[in-house]
């Protein structure tokens, strides 16, 4: 049994006017398209562009949780790295001084001793150790926590701690303005550069206060805190609120020198030195708990820094490929041209984007041609 398959109907033709034996089409009326039935197609470029993937170094800190990775240590590539050996070199040796100022403290204090009688028996001998606190402010030198002991032995608690309060807060308020209208430049190239600082800047910035005096009462030194907090957006005024709710740790450091001197002339505990150890152990301590309690913040917002990066590569690859339209070839205005020659027509130019776009123009008939003419 065959079935019979219908054809399918015909296009329709438009409707033809019969004149002078030639089909013509009816004019084209602009009025018979409603507003409603014209659609027009509009897209953005950057839609059509897919989000770049992930570099190297992105798919990193993607592959963990943490911002460290423990690990690294252990493997050659990282001891390859002269960054990562310096890295290493600064953090052993800042570990080191701590450790040996602790347990040589007593003869150290012996050794200044004809130094801190000098300046405590000079006048205005009280403006030495705050100029020394001013200029230790700026990174990397270091040596605050040394001078702060150093006014607890020779001033005692009281003056000692104005001294150190005042030297601390005009010191690091010049670092922060140094650091901020000098460097801010440089820490925005490498706040877009670096993973492990664009997510620091951002904890920085959405933590404020908060995050400030809890890395202030850390064992990290108070200026270098200050360097890098005021290249990541911190407030100055945040800044300086932290600056002085912290000065209660300086109280710490003086009270030390305080018993040390007490201790050597036997007017107070022996035990200064293990007293020192225990300050020095509960500042450890503290600074452990603010370290990780920064990188668990930097963790929380690494995948959105790391999209952010992405997003900003894909728009750079879309403004690059918006230039890539058509271009309209520049010629210059006394090249030759087709056409150019005897009889042929004129043409006028106009500039257009850098090119010229030569438009023909009517050609007036000679007289050899309109003798053709009238034979034909």
């Amino acid at each position: 049994m065959s079935f019979a398959v219908p054809p399918y109907p015909s296009a329709p033709r438009p409707e033809r006017i019969e004149n002078d034996g030639l089909s013509q089409y009816p004019p084209y009326d602009s009025r018979s398209v409603k507003p409603d039935e014209v659609t027009v197609e509009t897209f953005d470029r950057r839609s059509i562009t897919r989000t770049p993937s992930p570099t190297p170094s992105e798919q990193e800190y993607l592959s963990r949780d943490t911002m460290l990775d423990p690990k690294a240590m252990f493997r050659r590539e990282y001891w390859r790295k002269p960054k990562n050996l310096i890295n290493v070199a600064i953090t052993v040796f800042a570990i080191t001084v701590a450790i040996l100022i602790s347990v040589y403290q007593k003869k150290i204090f012996q050794a200044l001793k004809p130094f801190s009688n000098w300046m405590h028996d000079t006048p205005g001998g009280w403006l030495i150790p705050i100029a020394l606190l001013i200029v230790l402010s700026f990174p990397p030198l270091f040596g605050h926590e040394i001078v702060a002991i150093l006014c607890g032995v020779v001033y005692g608690l009281g003056i000692g701690f104005v001294i150190v309060a005042v030297g601390t807060l005009i010191g690091e308020s010049l670092n922060f303005a140094v650091f901020h209208y000098f460097c801010r430049e440089r820490a925005g190239k490498l706040e877009k550069k670096e993973i492990f600082y664009g997510c620091l800047a951002r904890v920085v910035r959405e933590g404020g206060f908060k995050i400030a005096l809890i890395s202030r009462y850390s064992a990290i030194p108070g200026h270098l805190t200050t360097a890098l907090y005021s290249t990541c957006g911190l407030g100055f005024w945040i800044f300086l609120a932290a600056a002085v709710l912290s000065l209660p740790k300086q109280f710490v450091l003086i009270a030390v020198g305080v018993l040390s001197e007490d201790a050597g002339e036997g007017k107070g505990p022996k035990g200064a030195n293990t007293i020192s150890i225990i300050v020095s152990i509960i500042l450890g301590v503290a600074t452990s708990l603010a370290y990780h309690y920064i990188l668990k913040k930097m963790a929380a917002v690494k995948n959105d820094i790391i999209y952010q990066r992405r997003k900003e590569r894909q728009r750079k690859t879309a403004f690059a490929s918006s230039s890539d339209e058509a271009l309209i070839p520049s010629y210059k205005s006394d090249a030759w041209q087709p056409g150019h020659h005897a009889g042929a027509s004129s043409s006028s130019s106009t500039i257009v984007g850098g090119g010229v776009v030569r438009a023909p123009q009517p050609v007036r008939v000679g007289p050899a041609a309109s003798e053709i003419y009238d034979k034909v």
